[in-house]
């Protein structure tokens, strides 16, 4: 059960941290750029396929 917590945070959370370590020494070096992440509505209306 704990692998499927992990695979998830995996895809939603990682994700997102590792695109920023991608792009953030360019953005450091160019002394500009912004990383904006957008959720959806499924933080607050749940599907039951996405209970994690």
């Amino acid at each position: 059960m704990d692998a499927d917590w992990v695979k998830c945070f995996e895809a939603n959370v990682f994700s997102g941290v590792r695109l920023s370590r991608l792009y953030l020494p360019a953005m450091k070096s160019a002394n500009c750029g912004r990383i904006i992440f957008i959720s959806s509505e499924s933080a607050v209306q749940i599907p039951a396929e996405m209970i994690h």
